[in-house]
C-alpha cells in the first residue's frame, strides 16, 4: 500500500473520533471558561466509538475482558484498563468556548508502515504529510469557529512494548540505558514533534485570536520510564500488564483480550497491552498537561473542576527530566 493511501486510511476510519462532554454551567463563577471539550483521535482518545462501529457478531479484542477491569470492571470501548486521558480533562464550569483535543494523530500512520517492514527513511518520508492534515484539520476548525485547540505529540514509541517486540535486537547500543527503550524509534518521534511544533508555531501566526497549546505526550511519558518508581510503577516498566510471551509480555498472536492472563495491580505497568497505556499512566499524563509543565503554552488549570486533583498522588511532573 503507498504512504498516501496509508495516509488516508488510517485517518479516514481511526483518527476523526468524536468525543463531546458536556457539564452544566456554575453562574456564580465569573471568570471565563470552556463550555465542552471536543476530542479528535485514534485509539488514545476514543472512549467507545469504534466498538459501536464493529460487528457485534465479530467483536474486537478489546471489547472483551479484562479491558476495563480497573474504573469500569467491565469493556467500554476503551483501549486501556480504565480510563483515558481525556477522562480525566472535564470542565467544572462552561461558558462560550470548546476545548479541542487533535488527537493524538498520526500514531496509527506510522504503525502500519513500520509493521509492514518498511524502512525507517521511507517512513519519514510520510512526516510531512502527517503533519499537513493535523494542520489541515485545524484550520478547517478554526474556520468553523474553533479557538481552542490542544495539539498531542507523538509518544516515545521506542518504549512501547510491541515495538520492543518486533524490533528486539542483541546490540545493546540501539537501547537508552536509563529505560530500556530503543532511541532509534524514540528519535524518529522526536522528528516528528520537531516538525508538528514548527507548524503550530506558523499557525500561531496565521491565527493569533486562536490558543493552540502543544501536548508534550512524548516527554511526561518518557518521564514515567525514567523515573518509575517516583510515580507509583514498579521498576523498568517495559512489560505489558495485560498479554503474554517474550521479554515484554507481548506477543502479536496472543492479544489482550483473547484469553492471556493481565497482572493483578496494572497501576504498577505503564503499559497495558503493548500499544496502549494504563489508566494510571494516562492520570499522569493528564496531570503533567493541566499542572504542567507539558503544555505550551500552559493550561489555565482554573478551568479544570477537582476530580484529577483528587484522583491522583500530589506528585510534581515539573522534575526536571
Amino acid at each position: 500500500m503507498a504512504s498516501s493511501d496509508i495516509l488516508l486510511h488510517s485517518l479516514t476510519l481511526t483518527s476523526f473520533l468524536l468525543i463531546l462532554f458536556a457539564v452544566p454551567i456554575d453562574s456564580h463563577r465569573p471568570r471565563r471558561c470552556y463550555e465542552s471539550i471536543i476530542s479528535f483521535g485514534d485509539s488514545i482518545a476514543d472512549t467507545g466509538n469504534l466498538l459501536i462501529l464493529s460487528d457485534p457478531n465479530h467483536l474486537p479484542h478489546f471489547a472483551l475482558p479484562p479491558y476495563g477491569e480497573t474504573f469500569f470492571h467491565f469493556p467500554t470501548g476503551r483501549h486501556s484498563d480504565g480510563r483515558l486521558i481525556i477522562d480525566f480533562i472535564d470542565c467544572s464550569e462552561f461558558l462560550s468556548r470548546s476545548l479541542i483535543l487533535m488527537g493524538e494523530i498520526g500514531g496509527n500512520d506510522y504503525n502500519y508502515p513500520f509493521f509492514a517492514g518498511k524502512n525507517v527513511d521511507e517512513i519519514r518520508e510520510m512526516v510531512p504529510l502527517v503533519i499537513n492534515v493535523i494542520s489541515s484539520a485545524i484550520r478547517e476548525l478554526v474556520d468553523m469557529g474553533g479557538r481552542t485547540f490542544l495539539v498531542p505529540g507523538n509518544f516515545p514509541i521506542g518504549c512501547s512494548a510491541a515495538y520492543l517486540t518486533m524490533y528486539q535486537t542483541e546490540n545493546m547500543e540501539k537501547y537508552d540505558p536509563l529505560t530500556g527503550c530503543l532511541k532509534w524509534l524514540n528519535e524518529f518521534a522526536e522528528h516528528h514533534n520537531e516538525r508538528l511544533q514548527i507548524e503550530l508555531n506558523r499557525l500561531r501566526k496565521l491565527y493569533p485570536h486562536v490558543n493552540i497549546v502543544y501536548a508534550d505526550y512524548y516527554n511526561v511519558v518518557l518521564r514515567l520510564f525514567q523515573d518509575p518508581i517516583e510515580f507509583g510503577f514498579m521498576n523498568r516498566p517495559l512489560s505489558v500488564c495485560c498479554g503474554a510471551g517474550g521479554p515484554y509480555n507481548y506477543s502479536p498472536s496472543r492479544l489482550c483480550g483473547d484469553g492471556v492472563p493481565y497482572c493483578d495491580n496494572p497501576s504498577k505497568y505503564v503499559n497495558w497491552d503493548g500499544f496502549h497505556l494504563t489508566e494510571h499512566a494516562y492520570r499522569w499524563i493528564a496531570k503533567g498537561l493541566l499542572k504542567g509543565p507539558y503544555a505550551d503554552p500552559a493550561f489555565n488549570s482554573y478551568c479544570f473542576d477537582s476530580k484529577l486533583q483528587n484522583s491522583s498522588p500530589d506528585k510534581d511532573m515539573s522534575l526536571s527530566l
